[in-house]
């Protein structure tokens, strides 16, 4: 402090703080009365140093290549060699916590070593002078590794308590990974020992729910690898580094289509060493990946062959998963009675496995999240409500509290804020949105920014918001299309789309369904696709192309019909009975569409929440009161005419999804 601030009268405060990096020499020219060695930082360290015997000045100086905290057995591991044995260093640090160069604090009976910055600086340049830093370096870097690797291999052989202990153990290493790997990168580093590192490192970081940082340390190592020659680096190092950046690219930077080529290259890899770990991480890393670019054909494939992989070796959990992963493709297919036989199926699968020790953490995914997350979802699309937001309580209580990253943001972005907004329940729908807006900000996850931005527009929108709704909504659409992040955006589409036509901007309204129907159907995309024949009709009849929008209407009950999907029918069918109550005027039209809602009425409970269903029997309830009306005014009036009985001019509904001009 004293040669801070004799430096501090030239140099001033903020001058002498920019120049901490090079305080050996800044931390000089103290009080010309205090002792020689007190004048700089530098003599005192070196009337300090002089005092040591060769094995502590060794010991000393080998220190220097931890950043942070350390062990005694990661001291002995990286520091000791055959010049100095692990008894030398059991005096050696005896000898530097005496003369105060090395402070200690104790986590239970665990004794933490650390040296301060001032202390490590000038460790550093004796290291340097010794001629040993890089020797160090490499020896500090491949321990860090090795630390990672038997951590990683803990949670696979899922030993909770082990890995629970070493994971907290672990946390201590990660500030001198970090230091190891910025040296392993930097001009005198070696960048091969850095993939090296980064592969362990990035797996960990990943692991431990920082994706962000997770991707800024993969991306340089992966960078490194693509102009390295073919084989320079261990091809489980390479493995490991591209899964892990194909892992976190979705949340952080959302590039689909990188992510892909990563697990591609992955794929490649495992077959080529016949690694199954990897083989089976790279096909449900493929599987992802398809889902998140709305390609649910080619997901549907990589399922099957991860259920082939999983037969060949095996293993009943994977293939489980297989099963599991296959059932959300079908779901996204617009299968969803098929999908929510197989989900209840494996979920007592998984049950049986969990009971008889037969978990598999090979592949880093809680089946459970997925379960409910796809039936929650499946729940109200068959009309059950209430089902589906008990699910979501559900979901969200499986966030583990220690890691909540990217689970937590994944379940309030994919499955809480949507449902919620489709339930009609803004408020509920807005206590998910902040705090997924707030997970979002700290942990970096552009992807989830512009999903949550979206679902944030649609709110506005259902709120009645409809000038901010639709820009913010334009943006953020645009923005996760450009990153080919397309995974449940098509409702945003659609609501889009409705919002455009009640803005008066039909045609690009239209344009823009027309787009998103064509994706679909090459990709197979299917829940969301009544939704958008319904919006198409809505553009339609803002056209007044009645018997266009008739068709639309009618196509989107029909296919909302073949799926089982009961609340795209509700949607459809009060758009269809709005539409002859608006054009028809006459008592059998009328009959027809109360005939129509109070068929669909039978599906639902009149006291619903949601606000579809309430919508609903407000309808039935205003038609029945006309009917009355009219019924006293024309005591000829038939009986309701059926459905089929609709009037031979409508256009039959179109069952392809040709464009619609």
């Amino acid at each position: 402090l004293e040669l801070a601030a004799a430096r501090v009268v030239t140099l001033g405060v903020v001058g002498v703080y920019q120049r901490l990096d090079d305080r050996l020499a800044i931390l000089a020219g103290g009080y010309r009365t205090a002792l020689p060695r007190h004048q700089t930082l530098r003599a005192t360290f070196d009337w300090s140093f002089a005092l040591l015997d060769a094995k502590s000045q060794a010991l000393f100086r080998r220190s220097a290549v931890f950043g942070g905290v350390f062990s005694f057995e990661a001291m002995c591991a990286v520091a000791c060699d055959a010049s100095l044995t692990v008894a030398d260093a059991i005096i050696a640090i005896s000898e530097l916590l005496a003369k105060s160069l090395v402070n200690v604090e104790f986590d239970g009976p665990v004794a933490r070593y650390r040296l301060s910055e001032s202390t490590r600086a000038y460790a550093l340049d004796k290291l340097q002078a010794e001629g040993e830093r890089q020797e160090l370096a490499v020896r500090h870097a491949r321990y860090l590794s090795q630390c990672f690797i038997t951590h990683t291999a803990q949670t696979v052989r899922g030993n909770a308590d082990s890995a629970a202990a070493l994971a907290a153990a672990l946390k201590h290493t990660l500030d001198d990974a970090r230091h190891a790997y910025d040296w392993a990168f930097s001009p005198d580093g070696d960048v091969q020992l850095g993939v090296e590192l980064a592969s362990t490192l990035s797996a960990a970081l990943l692991d431990g729910g920082m994706i962000a940082e997770c991707c800024e340390r993969a991306t340089p190592a992966v960078d490194t690898l693509d102009a390295l020659p073919a084989a320079s680096i261990d091809a489980r190092d390479e493995m490991r580094v591209r899964a892990a950046l194909a892992s976190a690219l979705p949340h952080v930077r959302g590039s689909v289509s990188k992510a892909g080529q990563l697990w591609r290259k992955v794929y490649a890899l495992a077959t080529e060493r016949a690694d199954d770990a990897y083989h089976a991480r790279a096909l449900w890393g493929l599987w992802t990946t398809m889902i998140s670019s709305g390609n649910i054909h080619a997901s549907a494939e990589f399922a099957v062959r991860l259920r082939q992989l999983a037969q060949q070796r095996e293993n009943a959990w994977q293939e489980t998963l297989a099963d599991q992963i296959a059932a959300i493709s079908q779901h996204c297919l617009g299968r969803h009675a098929e999908a929510k036989a197989e989900l209840l199926r494996t979920r007592n699968r998984f049950a049986e496995l969990e009971y008889s020790g037969q978990r598999d953490n090979t592949i880093a995914v809680d089946p459970l999240v997925y379960w409910n997350g796809t039936l929650a979802r499946i729940a109200w699309l068959e009309g059950h409500c209430g089902e589906a937001m008990r699910l979501v309580d559900t979901l969200v209580g499986l966030v583990r509290p220690d890691i909540m990253e990217p689970s937590l943001t994944h379940t309030l972005g994919a499955s809480a804020a949507p449902l919620s907004l489709m339930c009609g329940d803004l408020g509920r729908a807005a206590v998910y949105l902040d705090i997924m807006r707030s997970q979002v900000a700290l942990h970096g996850l552009d992807v989830w920014r512009d999903y949550c931005n979206c679902l944030s527009a649609h709110r506005d929108i259902l709120d009645g918001q409809l000038q901010r709704g639709v820009a913010l909504l334009e943006s953020a659409l645009d923005a996760l299309i450009a990153r080919g992040f397309r995974r449940l955006i098509t409702l945003f589409i659609a609501a889009y789309a409705e919002a455009l036509v009640a803005a008066g901007r039909i045609d690009e309204a239209v344009r823009r369904l027309n787009d998103t129907l064509q994706f679909c159907e090459n990709n197979g995309e299917m829940m969301f696709v009544p939704e958008l024949w319904r919006v198409l009709g809505i553009a339609a009849r803002a056209r007044r192309r009645s018997a266009d929008a008739e068709a639309h209407f009618t196509t989107a009950i029909q296919m909302a019909r073949r799926q089982g999907a009961t609340m795209w029918e509700l949607r459809a069918s009060l758009s269809l009975a709005a539409l002859w109550r608006e054009e028809s005027r006459d008592a059998e039209r009328h009959s027809q569409a109360l005939h129509m809602l109070e068929r669909l009425a039978l599906c639902f409970d009149a006291p619903s929440n949601a606000a579809d269903v309430r919508a609903l029997f407000d309808t039935l309830s205003t038609m029945r009161g006309a009917e009355r009306t009219v019924s006293t005014a024309s005591p000829m009036l038939t009986s309701p005419a059926p459905l089929d009985g609709r009037r031979k001019a409508a256009r039959k509904p179109n069952a392809s999804l040709a464009r619609v001009d």
